[in-house]
């Protein structure tokens, strides 16, 4: 597929999705109001690295338990 789009279009598409990343994972943003149902927001993606507890556990390494090896 990188073969058959030109470049310019892929390194905006990289810029763009390297944006959405940040956005998605950070932690500064609790609730975004409305826009919860409509967005991937990144409370809901905190929810997808940890479990359906309340938020106000720290999750660690995307991780619900540690891993004992």
């Amino acid at each position: 597929m990188a073969l058959a789009v030109p470049p310019y279009v892929f390194v905006v598409h990289i810029q763009f999705n390297l944006l959405y990343q940040f956005w998605i994972h950070t932690e500064v943003i609790r609730d975004m109001g409305p826009l919860e149902g409509v967005l991937n927001t990144p409370s809901h993606h905190r929810v997808h690295h940890g479990t359906f507890a309340p938020e106000g556990d720290k999750v660690v390494y995307g991780l619900v338990h540690k891993i004992n090896i």
